[in-house]
């Protein structure tokens, strides 16, 4: 493989919106994790990101107002001069007890901490891949400009985007596990029962359009009603035949997390004839479901009914179960399996400070797409569509000579740099200056002398020969 001669160095400028149109890396020391906090699990009660643990922008922990034991108000906290005029100075009174009978009696414990229980891993490969649509539009961008760019913030570009790059799984032969996703929105897990409450759930409009229709109160003697004590939904009277349904449906849209066991303890009885009312009042609304392959059907269906076909008849068509399977990354940041989606953060945060997989996944595309990849400065990769060619400046005319000769003794200068050390002096509108450049093109395109990105400019060197190793003698 070629080698370009010197360092080539990154200039320091902003990344572009647009992935396809602009180019242009940050350095190394202003890179940042992309998405700082894009796959944070949610807290299981709660349903927002788990910020536990963490301090504040002063280094504090545990207050979320920020404010530490040292910033209370002054007219809280008692003076020294208070403090000291408070204590009374007793002599030894014979029936205190001494120390050692004190400190004997007292049995001192920490308070034994419940430990969370931890996730299993799962024996997964986890890798992550260019989007195609995009990388093509790099492609051509990269062929266009005839520049030389460098993979890895390539990587990053793509990394930064999660829009433009996706997400690989591929389960280990011998583990014997198997990942399910669903057709249509790609979405993935371990378990077949996350995935068929996502579809369920998720899908179940795309079959079902749901309607609102006002019906009459309920009749009947209510004593009491019941209520959830942590969302203050109405559930209905107990002796209702919609009650068990309702605390279902309340339980399964909210609080999945806990047992049904313990909701229930949640739920208070309210004798109150206002609730009541108010309860008949909300009841005449009720949504009912319309299959949506019959336009102008007039069928309706209860939420239970909609489920069961879908358990019955949608399920199984959208299912499928594969040991390798690729997801978009904003899918996989809405990952319901916990296991599987500490998996894909683990690796997104292994993959934010390497960028391994991704430069490993656009080497191979950008070499399938008839792109050529070398090494510049200390080991750094870049791609380009033209191949580097080496050029002899012994066997050239004067005026590529002396830009060849020039670059070799200063790699990495830019045209103004070539200009004024061939022709100190002179105007970069002159036209010796344009003689100077006039063969650059030329040599850029035939591979002769690489065009950075940055505009730097350095010509390629043929790489060391392998040293041939010594056949050792056998002893006779």
């Amino acid at each position: 493989m070629d080698t370009v001669q010197g360092k080539v160095e990154n200039d320091i400028v902003p990344v572009e919106e647009d992935l396809i149109l602009e180019l242009n890396f940050i350095p190394e020391w202003a890179r940042k994790p992309p998405v700082p906090g894009y796959f944070d699990a949610p807290d299981e009660k709660t349903g927002r990101p788990d910020r536990r643990g963490r301090s504040d922008q002063h280094g504090r922990r545990g207050r979320s107002d920020g404010r530490g034991r040292m910033d209370r108000p002054d007219a809280a906290r008692k003076p020294k001069e208070a403090i000291s005029s408070e204590r009374t100075f007793r002599r030894p009174d014979a029936s205190r007890k001494p120390k050692e009978a004190v400190s004997s009696e007292r049995t001192f414990r920490r308070p034994v901490r419940a430990v969370p229980e931890r996730v299993p891993s799962l024996p997964l490969k986890v890798s992550f891949l260019p989007d195609q649509k995009r990388l093509a539009g790099v492609v051509r961008r990269i062929s266009a400009a005839r520049l030389s760019y460098p993979l890895v913030d390539l990587a990053y570009l793509f990394l930064t985007k999660p829009k433009s790059c996706h997400v690989k799984l591929e389960a280990d032969d011998r583990s014997g596990l198997h990942l399910y996703q669903c057709k249509l929105c790609r979405m993935t897990a371990s378990d077949s029962d996350v995935l068929v409450r996502h579809i369920v759930k998720d899908h179940l409009e795309d079959y079902f359009r749901k309607e609102e229709v006002i019906v009459d109160p309920p009749s009947g003697q209510f004593v009491c009603i019941a209520r959830c004590r942590l969302s203050g939904i109405l559930l209905g009277p107990p002796n209702h035949h919609s009650y068990a349904a309702k605390v279902n449906e309340v339980h399964g849209a909210r609080y999945a997390h806990m047992s049904m066991e313990e909701y229930k303890k949640n739920i208070e009885m309210i004798h109150d004839p206002e609730l009541i009312e108010k309860w008949k009042e909300e009841s005449r609304k009720q949504i009912f479901y319309f299959s949506r392959k019959e336009a102008d059907s007039e069928h309706r269906l209860k939420l239970a009914d909609v489920e069961a076909f879908m358990l019955k008849d949608v399920v199984p068509a959208l299912m499928q179960k594969e040991r390798r399977v690729i997801l978009p990354v904003e899918t996989a940041r809405k990952i319901e399996d916990m296991p599987l989606l500490r998996c894909v953060r683990e690796a997104w945060a292994k993959e934010s400070k390497t960028f391994i997989t991704l430069s490993f996944a656009l080497s191979g595309a950008f070499h399938h797409m008839d792109l050529y990849l070398f090494r510049a400065g200390r080991g750094s990769n870049f791609v380009s569509s033209t191949c580097p060619s080496p050029l002899n400046p012994d066997y050239v005319v004067d005026s590529i000579r002396e830009v060849l000769t020039y670059l070799r003794e200063h790699p990495g200068c830019s045209r103004v740099d070539l200009v004024k050390g061939i022709r100190s002096g002179v105007d970069m509108d002159s036209p010796e200056a344009g003689k100077v450049l006039a063969p650059l093109s030329w040599l850029v395109e035939k591979g002769h002398i690489i065009e950075f990105f940055n505009g730097a400019l350095a010509v390629p060197i043929q790489g060391r020969p392998e040293k041939k190793k010594k056949k050792k003698r056998k002893k006779t």
